[in-house]
């Protein structure tokens, strides 16, 4: 295997831990459930109202998302994406 098949599966594998991550990110909302109620004061309607709001708007930026791709490019958009996320993960540790 040359260089070039090399490089090709350490992309793929930063690509998997990416979307893993990504995928995990949007778990925790369902782990920290009782924590949330609690500290909002809140019954598992409004617990359920708050997650179809974050899978609602969750949905409606994919929809964005394949045009920008498309306008952008993968590589660019992937890499923005990962910082934003990124840096949005970080404020909300710093929160």
């Amino acid at each position: 295997m040359g260089r070039d098949g090399k490089l090709t599966w350490v992309v793929c594998g930063l690509l998997l831990a990416a979307t893993v991550l990504n995928y995990l990110d949007r778990q925790v909302l369902s782990l920290t459930a009782e924590k949330i109620v609690a500290e909002y004061h809140t019954d598992k309607a409004g617990f359920g109202e708050l997650i179809a709001a974050f899978r609602l708007s969750y949905a409606a930026v994919q929809i964005f998302g394949g045009w920008i791709v498309d306008s952008f490019g993968s590589r660019i958009v992937f890499s923005a994406a990962v910082g934003i996320w990124s840096c949005a993960g970080m404020l909300t540790g710093a929160a």
